[in-house]
């Protein structure tokens, strides 16, 4: 399975053409199911295409909520640091030219928020992690004339705090 197969498919959604998009679809919920689904959705995280980059946080998301297991310990920490790498650096995803980026850019973050929730209630003090990455994106607020970017990131933070509540009462 190629990224270019992936990524084709993700981008067949977005047309009219019914046929196409029964394809796409039959295509991409089998794809979810397999173990090459992990990779690929990490690999298209650097997508310049924020639809892509949308439906892969989708995927990985529901990844995580399903198929935790199917990784081994090694596995998940790597997907557990990419995701707060992800979480710390949201502006490298980012391809609008406004701060804030698109609705999609916007959709991207609360899935990136919501994998890295999940993962945080199998890691050993993954919560408290959470917790800490995102009070310290809040208190970038605190901080005399901070700048724009700061107060990104802070949203970024209320976000996650805002997710955790739902996130972990659907993980009990």
């Amino acid at each position: 399975m190629s990224f270019t197969s992936l990524e084709a498919a993700i981008q067949g959604l977005t047309g009219s053409d019914p046929e196409i998009l029964r394809q796409a679809n039959t295509f991409l919920v089998s794809f979810v199911e397999t173990t090459e689904a992990w990779e690929a959705s990490l690999e298209l995280f650097q997508s310049p295409n924020e639809h892509v980059r949308f439906f892969t946080s989708n995927i990985l998301y529901t990844k995580v909520r399903r198929h935790w297991s199917q990784l081994n310990s090694t596995q998940q920490n790597e997907i557990y640091q990419f995701l707060i790498n992800v979480v710390e650096n949201f502006e490298k995803y980012n391809s609008a030219t406004a701060l804030k980026g698109s609705n999609e850019h916007q959709a991207f973050v609360g899935r990136v928020i919501l994998s890295l929730c999940c993962v945080c209630c199998f890691a050993k003090d993954g919560l408290a992690m959470f917790m800490d990455i995102a009070f310290r994106k809040i208190n970038l607020l605190l901080i005399a004339n901070h700048s724009e970017a700061d107060v990104i990131s802070a949203m970024v933070g209320l976000e996650m705090i805002h997710l955790l509540p739902t996130e972990v009462d659907a993980m009990d």
